[in-house]
């Protein structure tokens, strides 16, 4: 069983996005970055995963599996329109600055 160009793509940037939120759930975890508070490593986080979700609906909808292409896509919709509102409330209440 060959994979397709398109197929490929998505399991690799999904595993990237996937990897991403895991590194930044560590990176707060392990308190590396000394300017990470819990609020803008939660933001990211949602951000990411919503992304990884996002490739694999794409993935699901290219193999046939209308269900979880859906399912995919529905959480990923929910997560990063999460993420947005809460970048926009971390900067509304200072939670998250653009500048130190």
């Amino acid at each position: 069983m060959t994979l397709s160009r398109d197929a490929k793509k998505y399991i690799l940037l999904g595993s990237v996005f996937g990897i991403l939120a895991i590194t930044f759930a560590l990176l707060y975890y392990f308190n590396v970055i000394a300017t990470l508070n819990l609020f803008t490593c939660v933001t990211y986080v949602v951000y990411f995963a919503g992304l990884a979700l996002l490739y694999n609906g794409s993935l699901s909808n290219e193999k046939g599996n209308r269900v979880v292409s859906i399912l995919s896509y529905l959480g990923a919709t929910i997560l990063i329109i999460s993420a947005a509102v809460l970048l926009i409330y971390g900067f509304a209440t200072d939670n998250i600055s653009m500048f130190h």
